[in-house]
């Protein structure tokens, strides 16, 4: 966590010590279980790190989207269901209307 660890100002309650940084673009088109995530405050706004069944040495800083749906699923006190079910997705990628920027979108798989 050491290389990441400057950016939050509050730490993640999940261990990702030692696993691998997922990246965005491995990710997409691929149905994946969030098994474990925890949301944090960063030095860039609110961000959830997430780890997913498929990928048991892997971690994944979250998009925005992601962790708006995951702060959502807190809010309703809903977690606790997620961490004993999982929740499949399958993440996707869009542009914009005007085709300036592309943005991450999620299915339930």
């Amino acid at each position: 966590m050491s290389n990441f660890s400057q950016f939050f100002n509050t730490q993640p309650t999940i261990d990702i010590e030692g696993k691998t940084h997922l990246k965005t673009p491995d990710l997409l088109g691929k149905k994946i279980t969030i098994n474990e995530y925890s949301l944090c405050k960063a030095s860039h706004g609110d961000t959830a790190i997430v780890t997913f069944k498929e990928y048991p040495d892997g971690f994944w800083f979250a998009s925005k989207t992601v962790t708006d749906l995951l702060t959502s699923i807190e809010n309703a006190g809903k977690n606790k269901d997620l961490a004993t079910e999982g929740m499949a997705i399958i993440l996707g990628e869009k542009e914009n209307k005007t085709g300036t920027s592309k943005y991450i979108t999620v299915e339930e798989a």
